[in-house]
């Protein structure tokens, strides 16, 4: 082992004596104290995530640390050791990811700053004061009472404490490019999976919208009222006649079939309000399909552009037993292509046979409304009469 190695494990283990030491028997760690042999001092900064506890707040903005009791979150203790001439600065630093608690720890920040704080947050005790995001550099500091759970020591020159922090970055980067591909490729395959019984569900749906239009269009109940209706405009037109001095036969002229074309017309309005809403649930939800086909083809070519998907996803719409985590990936990420491609194929089908039905529908819609408007005139004109 080199000879850098070997004084970095002496500085650790002095340092950590020293901290240990400084807080079990109430010996104060003081930066103003002359630095030996060329080491500078500075103080220690002290991090946390959230620092709540019976304190004295007035005395923080002086520099005066005393939390009576509380409790410290996220505790990270560091130490920079300044060398002598141009030799690098060594960092040492204590972790406690657990809960610290405490009690009469007191401290004094360097120069007497205001220790700095993002904001307050809810205590867990009623009468404690709670601070979040806490950073101050101490030149002292006691306690009579303080346990570190989990603490881990590390140290590293200035120059490897940067590495480090830019591959921690780096890393929790990829990380949370990671969750994010697995959430949105979970979100992908249960869409995918979801519209695919949906396409079933809407195929089964248009098959009877096109068999109820069908039987309708071959029951002739069009042309029947459309005769009815003729019938009735003719007995019209002939009264006005007679009325304006032609000559009758003398007979009773027959009753127009006022009754029958009401029923017959009755009877095509229920069907073409059933098939209008049956045509418009069709064709929102085709138009829906056709929307999320679109975005997930966006989300597959960014999930194979990026490849943050991580080798282990598992495909939440299709279970895998005895593949490895490379596999498992690998056939997820197809399994969600492969069922991209069947719903685009399936809607393709879908909307080549919701256009043959709306043209046969669009047509009978046309029929109905002009019998309506000729029923319409029809019974205006026997309102009149009567």
């Amino acid at each position: 082992m080199n000879k850098r190695f070997h004084k970095r494990r002496i500085l650790l283990f002095l340092f950590a004596v020293s901290f240990l030491l400084s807080i079990s028997l109430d010996f104060p760690v003081n930066a103003d104290d002359r630095p030996e042999q060329g080491e500078s001092g500075g103080g220690f900064t002290v991090t946390a995530d959230k620092v709540e506890g019976a304190m004295d707040l007035l005395g923080a903005l002086t520099g005066k640390i005393d939390i009576q009791e509380g409790n410290i979150y996220g505790l990270t203790i560091a130490k920079t050791l300044q060398k002598k001439g141009d030799r690098e600065p060594f960092v040492i630093r204590i972790r406690s990811a657990g809960i610290v608690s405490v009690k009469n720890l007191k401290g004094e920040t360097l120069g007497g700053t205001l220790p700095s704080f993002t904001g307050f947050c809810q205590p867990s005790k009623a009468g404690w004061i709670c601070l979040e995001n806490v950073v101050m550099t101490v030149t002292s500091q006691s306690a009579e009472g303080i346990v570190l759970p989990d603490a881990r020591i590390t140290s590293c020159y200035e120059s490897e404490c940067q590495r480090q922090a830019a591959m921690k970055h780096a890393g929790e980067t990829m990380a949370k490019q990671i969750r994010k591909s697995q959430a949105d490729f979970a979100a992908l395959s249960r869409g995918l999976e979801d519209d695919l019984h949906q396409a079933q569900d809407l195929e089964k749906a248009l098959a009877e919208s096109s068999a109820r239009l069908d039987e309708v269009l071959k029951a002739g109940k069009a042309d029947e009222l459309a005769v009815s209706l003729a019938e009735i405009e003719k007995s019209l037109t002939s009264d006005r006649e007679e009325e304006d001095g032609g000559q009758g036969t003398g007979e009773k002229p027959p009753e127009p079939p006022i009754g029958e074309a009401e029923k017959l017309l009755r009877a095509l309005e229920e069907d073409h309000t059933w098939l209008k809403e049956k045509t418009e649930e069709l064709e929102t939800a085709l138009t829906g399909i056709k929307g999320r086909l679109e975005k997930a083809e966006s989300t597959l070519a960014a999930l194979k552009q990026t490849g943050k998907l991580s080798p282990g996803a598992q495909d939440p719409a299709r279970p895998f037993s005895g593949q490895t985590a490379k596999d498992a990936g690998n056939s997820g990420l197809l399994g969600a292509e492969n069922r991209w491609k069947a719903l685009k194929d399936k809607w393709a089908s879908l909307d080549m046979q919701f256009r043959s039905f709306k043209e046969k529908w669009a047509e009978f819609d046309r029929t109905f409304t002009g019998l309506r408007k000729r029923w319409e005139q029809v019974e205006q004109a026997f309102e009149a009469e009567s």
